[in-house]
């Protein structure tokens, strides 16, 4: 994955690029630029566990046709898991820091905070494998195994997430 942050810099207006010439206004102008690339980031991570979400959403009907109801309520709580975490992922706080505001976000914490987010896309990976292993076990006696290591893996993502929102919590500096 390319890195956005350069591609945010570089697809900078005549306006965007006054501004950074600007005394005051450039540090301004950096932190709004890495908030886009980090907003871009987390869009792309969600987008990317739609795929993810969609093959869970597949299993489900696949048992449910296959009358497997007893592994229903497993996969119901997958889908259900996925959802919330895409949904956390897409409406992530973004974090303002205007030139005047009472409190900021220094540039350096919001690279930390983009580098997070960077990570999620391994954890996406991982997650993609899982819910395919699962996708080969759906009629498997120990079908209900692999949906606990699919959920595991969603809540070892969800606690990578709540790092980041930790970070955010511990970066605020008051003016």
């Amino acid at each position: 994955m390319p890195d956005l942050r350069d591609r945010v810099e570089e697809d900078r207006g005549l306006l965007k690029k006054l501004q950074m010439i600007i005394p005051g206004y450039r540090g301004y102008r950096k932190r709004e630029d890495l908030r886009i690339a980090d907003s871009l980031l987390r869009d792309e991570v969600q987008k990317r566990l739609l795929p993810v979400e969609t093959e869970a959403k597949l299993i489900r009907k696949r048992l449910s046709e296959d009358m497997e109801l007893d592994k229903l309520n497993d996969i119901k709580g997958v889908v259900s898991d996925l959802e919330t975490l895409r949904n956390r992922i897409r409406h992530a706080e973004q974090e303002y820091s205007g030139v005047s505001a009472d409190y900021r976000i220094l540039e350096d914490e919001l690279e930390r905070l983009y580098n997070y987010d960077l990570r999620l896309f391994d954890w996406v990976d991982t997650l993609n494998k899982a819910i395919k292993g699962l996708s080969a076990k759906a009629g498997a006696e120990d079908f209900d195994r692999h949906v606990e290591e699919v959920r595991e893996t969603i809540r070892g993502m969800n606690e990578a997430f709540n790092m980041r929102t930790e970070t955010i919590a511990g970066m605020v500096v008051k003016r």
